[in-house]
């Protein structure tokens, strides 16, 4: 489950907590992980954010350019690939709606 995001972005920063918690609440499935992707322009803004939170996921820091690609345009935007890398769903939930805990409950 992959988590692209900004410190600038104040609605990314109002999921973080919601990333947070489904983090402890899948703690125990080891088919899960969770990522978070800083798009961030500043790497050092996006360093200085990960030492004054709480963060227990894999967190990156992209180049926006290396997302082109992937056809991220807008943030925040939740990802969830499967165990082959295939898209399961390329604009998946966000962690604050219901409906991501039921997505994760049913991984195979």
């Amino acid at each position: 489950y992959l988590d692209f995001w900004a410190t600038w972005c104040h609605a990314c920063i109002g999921e973080y907590p919601h990333f947070q918690n489904l983090i402890r609440q899948f703690e125990n499935r080891e088919d899960i992980v969770f990522m978070t992707i800083s798009t961030d322009q500043d790497k050092s803004r996006w360093e200085k954010y990960m030492t004054e939170h709480e963060h227990t996921s894999f967190s990156l820091h992209v180049n926006r350019n290396y997302l082109a690609p992937f056809k991220i345009a807008f943030i925040p935007r939740f990802i969830l690939i499967d165990k082959d890398f295939t898209f399961l769903d390329p604009f998946a939930p966000r962690p604050s709606q219901p409906e991501t805990i039921e997505l994760l409950k049913n991984l195979n």
